[in-house]
């Protein structure tokens, strides 16, 4: 009988661990960075990396203001992540097409152009490997 249960339960945790490896077979990722400026008027050069001087708390403000959106063609997969003052992300997904989108988080228009998302399509999602982009908002400011 115990030997029975044993051989029951090692076959439950071989099944699982081969269903959990076709499922990570399927994933891939979406990475980026996301540059949000000009940030001020007037550029000072004493501030190389900030030329605007403006704190990490200020720059977690506008960047925190933003986030990206994945969603697969299909409507199936939706993410989202609110942007840090580094403006990198990262998605891990399975493998597909989608299109990627920065947006306000309060739905607000986003830089110059005056839209509500600026929208990267499509993005094209390989099994176990990274696809990379760079977004740049324009926010108008001169």
């Amino acid at each position: 009988m115990n030997v029975k249960l044993l051989l029951i339960t090692l076959s439950t945790i071989i099944f699982s661990c081969a269903n959990e490896n076709i499922e990570a077979d399927t994933i891939g990722f979406i990475e980026g960075k996301v540059t949000i400026g000009p940030l001020c008027p007037v550029v000072s050069v004493n501030n190389v990396g900030n030329p605007c001087g403006l704190t990490d708390t200020q720059m977690n403000q506008i960047y925190g203001a933003y986030k990206v959106v994945t969603t697969s063609s299909n409507l199936t997969t939706r993410k989202e992540l609110n942007l840090d003052k580094s403006g990198i992300f990262k998605f891990e997904i399975p493998d597909g097409d989608y299109e990627l989108a920065v947006q306000k988080v309060d739905g607000s228009m986003i830089g110059i152009s005056g839209e509500k998302s600026k929208v990267i399509s499509p993005v094209k999602v390989l099994k176990n490997q990274t696809t990379k982009l760079e977004i740049n908002i324009d926010t108008g400011i001169r």
